[in-house]
């Protein structure tokens, strides 16, 4: 039941980090099964007769609205009847961490989550396109849990061709804040219109008026970007960097021309291995980002299955 306000944001950068132009980010050179292993997991795939609007609801709390005029066949034809509907959410850095979706722009700016959601629809088989001139209608809760949201923007996140995920803000969309007297979101969710299939985040961009500063991660021999993806888990904000190795000489980093704030607690995460020979890892305790930050992981645990390495993320993140 929403209580009595609802605050319409046409969003505005909170405080946006002065950052160069980025390079092409460095080579994703590999795909761990665990993420697509996770995101199947993760998928959520409803049938539902949108004929007369039908609701979505995620098993994380969020909802999705499906107006009867929503959904387009591949000729631009108005769809009705039984179609299946496919949802990924993810609330947490940790839903992202083992989804391999952090959260930093294409161009290199760090941002702050209120929550992902991924959508898609197919009827008897074929995809379906949003119609433009009727959209979703997301409602995520708050993953911070606060009474005093900050402003949201929307960004839609896709791969490169070397298989970087970033986001890329979308100016004409917006968010609205909702507070309402929901416990499992501390009073908050966001709503915002869903225009077209794929990947939505709901984002502030973290302000900064302080120094940034590249990362650089080490691994121990054997462990580089054909095996290994690195990532900069936030410990006091709700976000996520990945780190990779071009050159696969078994150092990671952000890529070129992308930085990281000075000062901010954080934790280093190694993971590798596959489904077939278990996986390895290594999560460093917390310490603050420095200047020129170059971290060494000296040894990686394992060789540990699939599901313990679920209970060792859940326990140390």
């Amino acid at each position: 039941m929403l209580i009595a306000l609802v605050l319409f944001n046409a969003c505005k950068k909170e405080d946006d980090i002065a950052v160069n132009p980025p390079n092409t980010p460095t080579t994703a050179n590999v795909v761990l099964d665990l993420f697509k292993s996770n995101l199947d997991n993760e998928r959520q795939i409803t049938s539902v007769d949108i004929t007369s609007g039908a609701y979505i609801w995620g098993n994380k709390g969020g909802s999705i609205y499906i107006s009867p005029c929503s959904f387009l066949d591949e000729n631009g034809n108005s769809v009705s009847g039984v179609i299946e509907f496919e949802l990924i959410e993810a609330q947490t850095n940790l839903d992202m961490l083992k989804l391999n979706r952090p959260t930093f722009t294409k161009d290199g700016q760090l941002l702050v989550s209120g929550g992902v959601v991924y959508v898609n629809a197919t009827q008897n088989g074929i995809s379906l396109q949003i119609n433009p001139d009727c959209s979703l209608h997301a409602n995520i809760p708050s993953a911070g849990g606060t009474t005093d949201p900050k402003p949201m923007e929307y960004f839609v996140g896709s791969e490169d061709e070397n298989g970087v995920f970033a986001w890329k803000q979308e100016i004409s969309d917006t968010v609205t804040t909702i507070l309402e007297d929901t416990p499992n979101s501390g009073g908050v969710t966001y709503g915002f219109p869903i225009d077209s299939v794929g990947w939505i985040n709901c984002d502030y961009f973290y302000g900064l008026d302080g120094e940034l500063t590249g990362v650089q991660l080490e691994l121990p021999t054997g462990y580089d970007g054909s095996n290994t993806q690195g990532f900069i888990y936030y410990s006091s904000i709700n976000s996520l960097a990945g780190l990779y190795d071009q050159d696969q000489a078994g150092v990671f980093d952000l890529g070129s021309g992308y930085e990281t704030p000075v000062g901010l607690s954080v934790k280093f995460i190694a993971l590798s291995g596959d489904s077939v020979n278990d996986y390895y890892y290594h999560i460093t305790n917390n310490t603050a980002t420095t200047m020129n930050h170059y971290e060494v992981i000296s040894t990686m645990t394992g060789p540990v299955t699939y599901a313990d390495l679920e209970i060792i993320l859940n326990t140390n993140l």
